[in-house]
């Protein structure tokens, strides 16, 4: 858990300069979710046909801006804890920029990542966690090695050979972590755009440590 901690900590330091990177990203799939949310009562075809008739350039024109800016934040986030680490002042623009040099990278790896998690949730839900942990120093390996999309999944899985059970319970810890407080806001407070960026926030507040756990890892192995 000296891991967790660590993480912690490194994001309560610097939170402000890291959260401003989640903001762009937060603000598009906030908008997204508020203008769908209303799709979650509909029960007949026809309301849904029409819904979509009248919003379906708005969805989709969101849809591929929150692509676009989710996985440059992948890339900008790994960069952002490195200009810290460096000691190196780099703007929200300037780590986004970085990102976005590596964007279709990013999207290949992310894309095989995301497969290689959806079967182990249906391999019975853990294997997922322990995937996710193993795979998750591709970003790092990205934008600091120049790392193809492969190469970045495979060197990731063979620099956390001996870390698996360690970097498994710390992926469920911290999944675990936004689907209990996600919970705790759904009961309290009712469905609503407020509901939607309070959850939002919770859930990149708790990205900014949860991935520097990866980060961390990955710099500890090159050194």
């Amino acid at each position: 858990m000296n891991q967790i901690t660590q993480a912690i900590s490194f994001a309560r330091d610097n939170f402000f300069y890291l959260f401003a990177l989640c903001i762009p990203v937060l603000v598009l799939e906030g908008a997204l979710a508020t203008i769908i949310t209303p799709l979650g009562n509909v029960t007949q075809v026809e309301d849904i046909q029409d819904f979509m008739e009248l919003n379906a350039a708005l969805v989709g024109l969101l849809s591929l801006a929150l692509i676009l800016v989710s996985i440059t934040f992948i890339g900008a986030l790994v960069s952002g804890y490195e200009s810290i680490n460096l000691s190196v002042n780099r703007t929200t623009f300037d780590l986004y920029s970085a990102g976005f040099r590596k964007f279709f990278i990013l999207l290949g790896a992310n894309i095989l990542f995301v497969l290689a998690i959806m079967l182990g949730f249906i391999m019975l839900v853990l294997p997922a966690f322990y995937l996710m942990g193993r795979l998750s120093l591709f970003p790092s390996l990205i934008m600091f090695e120049n790392e193809g999309v492969t190469k970045s999944l495979g060197r990731s899985w063979e620099m956390t050979d001996e870390y698996g059970g360690k970097l498994f319970g710390i992926t469920l810890f911290f999944w675990g972590g936004t689907l209990i407080t996600s919970l705790i806001v759904g009961a309290l407070i009712p469905e609503s755009t407020l509901q939607i960026f309070i959850l939002l926030v919770i859930e990149y507040a708790i990205i900014i440590p949860w991935m520097y756990v990866y980060y961390s890892l990955y710099k500890s192995l090159s050194n």
